[in-house]
């Protein structure tokens, strides 16, 4: 049992198969394929999963250096790591630069579910209220000039 949904890549395409791993870290969903024309993922779950992953991919589907609609954050129905969170960064300008904010947040906050996306430039993260707090104090003290 499950439902099947399939989301069009609209910005980006050439990200198609980075998505896949971000909804597999952050909406725990593990049934997600890419299909590259025309630039659509296919993933199965659980209601709540499927919501999940709606929320992030549209979170992430977005233009360069344009964040997502808001809100950022999604409560999810799970009592662990109840908190989904899409940080967009200004200053990663590299792919190891985002693996920078990743470790940096990581150390900080303890949390395993952290995802970058070269574009946009975002983190996809999940975690408690308080991990996402720490997240977010970590990524103003780092992305400046």
């Amino acid at each position: 049992n499950g439902i099947t949904r399939f989301f069009q890549i609209r910005s980006c395409k050439v990200y198609l198969f980075t998505r896949p791993n971000a909804v597999r870290v952050v909406a725990e969903l593990n049934r997600v394929f890419p299909v590259n024309a025309p630039a659509v993922l296919v993933y199965r779950g659980t209601a709540d999963e499927a919501a999940a992953a709606d929320w992030l991919l549209s979170q992430l589907d977005q233009p360069a250096n344009q964040p997502g609609p808001a809100p950022h954050e999604q409560q999810l129905n799970t009592p662990r790591d109840p908190v989904a969170h899409v940080f967009y960064l200004s200053h990663a300008t590299t792919p190891q630069a985002m693996q920078e904010f990743v470790n940096a947040v990581r150390s900080a906050t303890r949390a395993q579910r952290i995802w970058p996306c070269n574009q946009p430039k975002a983190l996809a993260f999940r975690g408690t209220a308080d991990q996402v707090t720490q997240a977010e104090k970590v990524i103003a003290q780092l992305d400046k000039e």
